[in-house]
């Protein structure tokens, strides 16, 4: 009979705590990224396979509309606002939302506890991962997983909605209003593309939309910037792009505070990029990036963080009421800000002077 692996035989393989790895397999932000890609990796290779316990039946007359509310990443003022509106809306719609920790809501001693304090599950954050989801299933409620995209969850699908920005529609939506104000170079600037992730969604979305148009795929206008501080990528970008000419006419770049750091350092080598040939996005967070860059007015795609937040929270109470919702993958809204502001192409756009 085959041993089943266990925390322990992980954790003594990659010389840590139990406790550190089932942070790192539960995506905790204690756990660095590279801690977890550590573990995950030694997960694979040992074939660990979570224990399943028999799902906690909830005593019969104690819901209370009740909804954990688990935290996974996002930071400063995005984590403020996107809280602040779930809570707003889930009282509108008659619920609580109570924060938990991931790690107590995995504990088997705790799980029938659980099951009969709370209604469902909500997970939210930008760094929601398979196992995290897996995590969750013992404890035989509704679960909900709202925040970026979630790369090939291997959860039970009977038990979870997934609510992701729409990334590839986001990305290929604004290269086709690009190439539609006359732009055939176009430039796409990123830092780290994993699969499943934001940079990755709008970089294949970029693609897909140049290749509908008939318009080729040049490596040279979406370099590789992997490698080095995220905050560097804006001069790597840069250092890249003043080697070629004619320069891309026009810009796609999927975060706002990139591309604050990459129009900052494309003037300081002389070359200065209109914000009317560019679309970036934004959240929360960096609206002040925007504005310190002057970049409030230019061509954007925002998360549409109200409309998200007020769709998570009417999908909770459906849940809650089994008022037959289907688990699946939800596509979340987004806006278009600023595209009549895109210049259209001229015939010498791009190139240095």
């Amino acid at each position: 009979m085959t041993q089943h692996v266990t925390l322990k035989d992980i954790a003594r393989e990659a010389d840590l705590s139990v406790s550190a790895v089932s942070k790192a397999l539960s995506g905790h932000a204690d756990a660095s990224r590279r801690t977890r890609e550590r573990v995950l990796a030694i997960s694979d290779r040992l074939n660990y396979q979570p224990r399943r316990r028999a799902a906690p039946k909830p005593r019969p007359g104690r819901a209370r509309n009740r909804v954990a509310f688990v935290l996974c990443g996002d930071q400063g003022d995005y984590r403020a606002a996107r809280t602040e509106l779930l809570a707003r809306f889930a009282a509108d719609v008659g619920l609580r939302l109570e924060l938990c920790d991931a790690d107590a809501l995995t504990q088997a001693e705790d799980a029938s506890r659980i099951a009969n304090r709370f209604d469902a599950v909500a997970l939210c954050g930008d760094e929601i991962y398979c196992e995290t989801l897996r995590q969750m299933e013992p404890l035989g409620l509704p679960c909900l997983a709202f925040g970026a995209p979630i790369g090939e969850p291997t959860h039970d699908p009977s038990r979870a909605h997934i609510l992701g920005d729409p990334t590839l529609e986001m990305g290929q939506t604004a290269t086709q209003a690009l190439i539609a104000a006359g732009q055939r170079r176009i430039g796409f600037v990123a830092g780290a593309c994993p699969r499943g992730g934001w940079n990755a969604g709008w970089r294949d979305g970029y693609r897909l939309a140049l290749l509908n148009n008939g318009l080729p795929v040049d490596p040279d206008l979406s370099p590789d910037l992997r490698g080095g501080p995220t905050a560097e990528v804006g001069t790597r970008a840069a250092d890249h792009f003043t080697r070629i000419d004619p320069l891309p006419a026009g810009w796609l770049i999927p975060s706002a505070s990139g591309a604050a750091r990459f129009l900052s350092a494309m003037r300081e080598r002389g070359v200065e990029i209109p914000a009317d040939r560019l679309i970036t996005s934004s959240d929360p967070s960096q609206l002040k990036d925007l504005a310190d860059s002057g970049l409030s007015g230019c061509p954007r795609i925002d998360i549409d963080l109200e409309a998200q937040c007020r769709f998570a929270t009417q999908l909770l109470r459906a849940m809650i009421s089994r008022e037959g919702v289907t688990p699946a993958r939800h596509s979340l809204p987004f806006r278009r800000l600023h595209f009549d502001r895109l210049a259209p192409a001229e015939p010498d756009a791009g190139r240095k002077r």
